[in-house]
């Protein structure tokens, strides 16, 4: 009974996190004045030839990748990763925040206020170290990331994109093993770019340095969430609002999947949280071909 309780505490925040980082990202991705009109059209102009070039941005995320590995082997300076964290977090803050101050305000005030609150933010995660805000910064910055590559690549190269790097995670995870080595190293380090799930609620008040790798919690790579997401707001940029949520209601269903693959048989080891996710966006994908 009590595992039972642990795995639908575990379910219901991992399925409400999700819900919070595609409510974001679906809110700052309506154009809501002719600035942001402005931005979308120049992101558009890119998209001529970025969309037919999935191949660089699938380069990129492998140099990126073994920098990222190379460095997390060798380099012991926690300040370092710290700082690691906060300039790929800021980045995503930055571009969440802009797109929503453009509901209230014009844009060079938003692009004035989104660096200062996206600064301020980190600062106090920084400070504070608890697992919800550590969480809350994971949630608007993926929500950002996946809003400014959903722009600039059609779904049809965003969708070679997922299954070559679906196929990657399954690689990485279970053959070579260095995903796991790096998560565990950047969860010590505190620099984790993943949400982190304990088994209840009040777990979230907790503070990053009392949690280890061993304790009873879950966690999730950010990718795992920013990546099915840019599929679905490649739709929505390029295809329509109904394809982003026939999309979306799939990767939920995937979700789902996910966390049944996860618990039946039970496992005592991490797994790849993409290729569920992938799969079951191809779905959505495929369904709406016969809509």
């Amino acid at each position: 009974m009590k595992e039972d309780r642990f795995q639908f505490n575990l379910f219901a925040q991992t399925f409400l996190l999700f819900g919070a980082v595609f409510a974001v990202a679906f809110a700052i991705s309506v154009p809501v004045s002719e600035e942001v009109e402005s931005i979308n059209t120049v992101a558009s102009v890119s998209n001529s030839v970025s969309s037919g070039q999935p191949v660089v941005f699938l380069f990129s995320f492998a140099l990126v990748t073994i920098v990222a590995f190379i460095l997390v082997k060798n380099l012991k300076n926690d300040g370092f990763w710290k700082m690691f964290f906060g300039l790929g977090a800021f980045a995503g803050l930055f571009i969440t925040l802009l797109y929503s101050l453009l509901y209230v305000t014009s844009l060079q005030v938003a692009y004035s206020v989104a660096v200062i609150g996206a600064v301020v933010i980190l600062i106090v995660r920084a400070i504070s170290k608890r697992i919800w805000l550590h969480n809350l910064v994971i949630v608007l910055s993926a929500a950002g990331v996946a809003r400014l590559f959903g722009i600039q690549f059609v779904p049809e190269s965003t969708a070679l994109i997922l299954a070559i790097l679906a196929l990657y995670d399954i690689i990485a995870v279970y053959m070579s093993k260095h995903m796991l080595q790096m998560a565990r190293t950047l969860f010590d380090r505190q620099a984790f770019f993943g949400l982190i799930i304990p088994p209840t609620i009040t777990g979230w008040k907790k503070k990053l340095a009392d949690l280890s790798p061993g304790e009873n919690i879950s966690a999730i790579g950010a990718g795992d969430i920013a990546l099915p997401l840019f599929f679905a707001l490649s739709h929505l940029f390029h295809t329509g609002v109904l394809a982003f949520w026939v999309v979306t209601g799939f990767i939920f269903l995937g979700v789902i999947a996910m966390h049944t693959l996860h618990v039946y048989p039970a496992r005592k080891r991490p797994m790849p949280a993409l290729p569920p996710l992938v799969l079951f966006a191809f779905i959505g994908h495929w369904f709406l071909g016969l809509l």
